[in-house]
């Protein structure tokens, strides 16, 4: 499995944050994260992007059972790059139900 590297590039004007890696693509401003609803918004929009990503990695390789993992480090290393605390607890949260026996 290729080496999973999540970019962040902030445009500081605009307050947004946007992550590439290869074909996972993920704008979103700042602000979102202000309120626990924004964060649950932008952890699921990360998570979609990852999932999508995975899935048409799967697809592509024949190989259905690296897909999870594959969701896992994106996700991983996506909410490590926004450097937010409150996004990694809802992540840690999320992680334990929703990646479990997948």
């Amino acid at each position: 499995m290729k080496t999973i590297i999540a970019t962040t590039v902030l445009a500081t004007a605009a307050a947004l944050t946007s992550f590439a890696h290869a074909g996972v693509s993920v704008k979103l401003d700042k602000a979102d994260l202000a309120t626990a609803e924004g964060r649950v918004e932008v952890y699921e929009r990360l998570e979609a992007a990852a999932l999508n990503y995975c899935a048409t990695e799967a697809r592509q390789s024949g190989s259905l059972a690296s897909t999870a993992s594959c969701r896992r480090d994106v996700m991983d290393e996506m909410i490590e790059s926004l450097d937010d605390d409150r996004m990694a607890a809802l992540h840690d949260d999320y992680a334990d139900y929703r990646f479990a026996g997948r």
